[in-house]
């Protein structure tokens, strides 16, 4: 009745309206049922979010004892129990209630209702008495599958973060025909204390810096200075090598380690340690996600929605800058110090437009295109060239929606342009070069005063050790090899192989080496050795995408690198670069190859030799699979092969291999020898150029008849005499033994201590058989166990 509403409501007799504990909806006498009903269901979400606002507001300012940050148990409890709590009352579906969802809940339910001697019950309470929050987790899995054992170490740190109970249901698979683990695995982990921080009080009563939790809770110990995985128990003799697993966001390299993380064995350490500690180093996080041409999405031409081969670079925000006439801006960065203002840059894959770069912290960054294709034929919504982004935590930022629009609605092909421009450019030097003319078709005027944006800067020279790469001015072109060692044992046939490349060119040599498994020692050492013999070096790497097939074995992954991401792991400006293997002796001027004209093939490799023909068992390519598939081809080894870096992104070669690649590898009897296998599969779709026998002798395949003729000699395995790597070295090529002095002696006098270590970690692995690129050394791999 009218009496018994209140007349602060403010609603007129003959009205109707809709009240709440804290709004007042007038209804409109016209509308319909439908619209009526719509709102009373958005009256119904504001109501309860408003309460969930509220109330958590109320949580974090009262559970924090006076301090700015409460305490996360808290925190996460009073949360819990709101969103239960209003859910229940609203009729809100926190979690979508779809059929698959409901279905896979009952099982869930009937499983750990029924089960009694596979399931495991364990109770989580941060805070004993406390009822705050109540999560109820059901948790299925086989106990030996690797998602078990990486979140078996969780269970102790979510005990102390909710209440409620934990139900393991051990479902494992039977019929196994290989053992399913085969590495140990410890997670870094914050601890968790008893009496909270600083608690001194035995009452109970937590101070007043106490987050708000009386002695008899737990507090978490953030940040924690002792924060690490531990392992215990170890094996001392067994051969180890280490592996990180960390969040995709993430690059990390090791910056400590007393003994060979790649062949590691405890009982190296002696009789006086016990404990061996390394320490590791967040070097970059990644900024990665997908490129969408909105153009071609809103003209439905879906199949050129992704602006394959579209460049983009990216340097730390805050630079000095000015505005062009188009409004774009132009941020100053020189040659000497573009490293120092994080400059890097990469293409768009065709593979779902994906791109990757990398920022050394979190901060704003200045994201542009490419002046010359990339810049003439795209633009940011808006029409600029360039963009700001914040990388905000140290999560990195993926999945990022970069949007671009074409600045001519007409078929915008970035790479077909390059071919153009590429045809059209005078000729230029084989070899690489840091200048931005084979990637921008001209400049402004405005460019040309002062120099060029920061993307031309860039491009116009300074890497991170190398400085300008090119010939202009007279000086001699560079000689670019690309190479990656892991463990002191190649790292030692590495600077072998460094000596023997710079002994035998008079031209400037810069060396690119894949830094994800180089070892503290190598670090160390290489600048000192850089500066001795004359030479640079810059450090690469690129994080493993998400949707590119996983590697699980350390050599597969290494071997994978070689090959996969040859278009993006180096900078755009490169043109051509040479692959050596680590255990390799080269005794030829390699410019000779770099300026080789392969036919505009995107690579070059050596044939295997068939001379040798007590081998002929050995040839699988000659019979069954391969035989048919090659169709008369050669098959070529990979110890050696040189890359045309513009023609290989160009043509696209890298996405063509990486669509192979994820078609190929779930296959586990496929790609036995990964960075071999695969370019010589493809050679129907990417083709190859086959260099002359001499650049690459191999006594296991070639036999001593040709050993005369080699430009470069490769320590292969032999599967049938199975001689030690160091030995056959010491047999097979002259000069090893001498640059092997050399190199160690100057290890020894510039690092005394890392000398003496160094050689007694080679001398115990010289009778190893090596990890190289053919069949023998995957059985090597797999007799390690891995941390």
């Amino acid at each position: 009745s009218e009496d018994s509403i209140p007349a602060g409501l403010g609603i007129s007799p003959g009205k109707s309206a809709l009240v709440t504990s804290s709004l007042v909806v007038s209804v409109n006498e016209a509308a319909n049922a439908e619209s009526l009903a719509k709102d009373l269901m958005l009256c119904d979400v504001l109501f309860a979010h408003a309460l969930f606002g509220q109330a958590i507001t109320e949580a974090l300012e009262g559970g924090g004892g006076g301090q700015d940050f409460p305490n996360i148990s808290s925190v996460m409890s009073a949360s819990a129990f709101l969103v239960k709590k209003f859910a229940g009352e609203a009729k809100l579906s926190i979690v979508n209630d779809d059929p698959n969802t409901k279905f896979v809940a009952r099982g869930v339910n009937e499983v750990a209702s029924t089960c009694k001697k596979s399931c495991t019950r364990i109770s989580m309470a941060p805070q004993a008495g406390d009822g705050d929050g109540y999560v109820d987790i059901v948790l299925v899995m086989d106990p030996l599958s690797k998602f078990a054992q990486r979140l078996s170490p969780l269970f102790s740190f979510l005990s102390h973060v909710f209440q409620g109970e934990l139900t393991l249901v051990l479902w494992p698979k039977f019929g196994f025909e290989d053992l399913p683990i085969k590495t140990y695995y410890s997670y870094a982990i914050p601890r968790w204390e008893e009496g909270g921080h600083g608690s001194g009080n035995s009452d109970g009563e937590g101070d007043e810096g106490d987050h708000g939790i009386g002695s008899d809770a737990a507090a978490m110990v953030w940040p924690d200075p002792n924060l690490a995985a531990r392992f215990t128990s170890l094996p001392p003799t067994t051969t180890l090598s280490t592996q990180l697993d960390t969040p995709e966001g993430w690059l990390t390299g090791a910056t400590q380690a007393s003994l060979d993380l790649d062949n590691l064995k405890l009982e190296d350490l002696g009789t006086t340690a016990s404990t061996m500690v390394a320490e590791f180093e967040i070097e970059s996080l990644i900024v990665s996600g997908s490129c969408i041409d909105q153009t071609a999405t809103a003209m439905w031409k879906y199949d050129e929605m992704f602006p394959t081969g579209l460049r983009l670079m990216m340097a730390r925000g805050g630079a000095p800058a000015e505005a062009n006439a188009s409004g774009d801006v132009s941020v100053e960065i020189s040659a000497e110090t573009s490293s120092r203002q994080g400059v890097v840059d990469t293409m768009v894959m065709k593979n779902l437009g994906y791109f990757q770069l990398k920022a050394g912290s979190p901060g704003r960054f200045d994201l542009g295109l490419v002046p010359g294709c990339s810049a003439e034929m795209f633009k940011f919504p808006g029409g600029s060239a360039s963009k700001t982004i914040t990388v905000s935590s140290f999560d990195g930022m993926l999945g990022l929606e970069l949007d671009v629009e074409r600045s001519n609605p007409r078929k915008a092909d970035v790479l077909q342009c390059e071919v153009l421009m590429s045809e059209n450019s005078p000729p230029s030097s084989a070899a690489a070069s840091s200048s931005s003319s084979s990637l921008a078709s001209k400049k402004t005027a405005k460019e040309k005063k002062s120099g060029g944006s920061w993307l031309s800067k860039f491009l116009g020279g300074g890497a991170s050790s190398g400085g300008d790469n090119g010939a202009e001015g007279g000086a001699k072109e560079t000689l670019n090899i690309f190479s990656v060692a892991s463990g002191h044992l190649y790292e030692r046939f590495l600077r072998i192989m460094i000596l023997s490349v710079i002994k035998n060119t008079e031209h400037p040599v810069k060396f690119w080496f894949i830094k994800n498994y180089m070892s503290p020692k190598f670090k160390k050492i290489l600048p000192e050795m850089s500066k001795k013999y004359g030479f640079d070096f810059e450090l690469i790497t690129y994080k493993w995408p998400s949707w590119v097939l996983r590697q699980t074995e350390k050599q597969r992954i290494i071997w994978a690198y070689k090959i996969l991401f040859l278009d993006v792991i180096f900078p755009m400006s490169l043109d051509r670069v040479i692959y050596v293997d680590a255990d390799q002796v080269v005794r030829s001027d390699l410019m000779d190859l770099q300026r080789m004209d392969i036919g505009g093939r995107p690579y070059a490799y050596t044939p295997f030799c068939d001379n040798y023909k007590e081998m002929d068992g050995f040839r699988f390519w000659k019979q069954g699979f391969w035989k048919t598939h090659l169709r008369g081809k050669p098959y070529h080894i990979s110890a050696l092969y040189l890359v045309d870096l513009k023609q290989f992104r160009m043509k696209g070669a890298g996405d063509e291999l990486r669509i192979l690649y994820n078609g190929l590898a779930r296959d586990p009897n496929s790609l036995a020898n990964l960075d071999q296998d695969l370019p010589n599969y493809a050679q129907d779709i990417v083709p190859i150029f086959s260099l002359p026998q001499e650049w690459l002798y191999c006594e296991t395949w070639c036999g001593t008849k040709t050993k005369a003729k080699a430009k470069t000699i490769d320590l292969c395995n032999n599967p049938m005499t199975k001689e030690p790597k160091i030995e056959g070295a010491k047999r097979i090529v002259s000069e090893w033994t001498s640059l092997d002095r050399e190199q160690q002696d100057f290890v020894t006098a510039a690092f005394p201590s890392l000398g003496s270590a160094a050689s007694a970690s080679s001398s115990s692995l010289s009778s190893l058989p090596a990890s190289g690129a053919d069949a023998a050394a995957k059985e090597e791999e797999e007799g390690k166990d891995e941390l």
